[in-house]
């Protein structure tokens, strides 16, 4: 299921129409139905919007697997992108130091997935 598929899935199951996604969202009904069909794809900002709209968190709409994936009702990619934001205002440090624990595990897992 892409993107467009999930949007319109999701916009179904809380009794929405395109009308009313567009006045929540302030994009076009257009848009919305592009997005819907694969006819395009939404930005990030759309994306968010979308999001909110909805009332879903924007990794439900990127991976259909989201919701078996979760850590006391967080998406496990819904709370990295929350630790990232909170780490944005860090020293470039402490940045640096991040980048390279993240990099140690995604190789210690490509080591095991081998």
């Amino acid at each position: 299921m892409d993107i467009g598929e999930r949007i319109r899935q999701i916009r179904k199951e809380k009794n929405m129409s395109i009308i009313d996604l567009a006045n929540l969202t302030d994009l076009s009904k257009s848009t919305i139905s592009e997005i819907e069909n694969g006819k395009k794809k939404p930005a990030f900002d759309t994306l968010k919007k979308l999001a909110s709209a909805l009332n879903v968190p924007m990794a439900k709409l990127l991976d259909e697997n989201e919701e078996d994936e979760t850590i006391l009702g967080i998406s496990k990619s819904e709370k990295l992108v929350k630790s990232l934001q909170r780490a944005k205002n860090q020293p470039k440090e402490v940045l640096d130091d991040l980048a390279d624990f993240i990099e140690i595990i995604l190789e210690k897992e490509e080591r095991k997935n081998k």
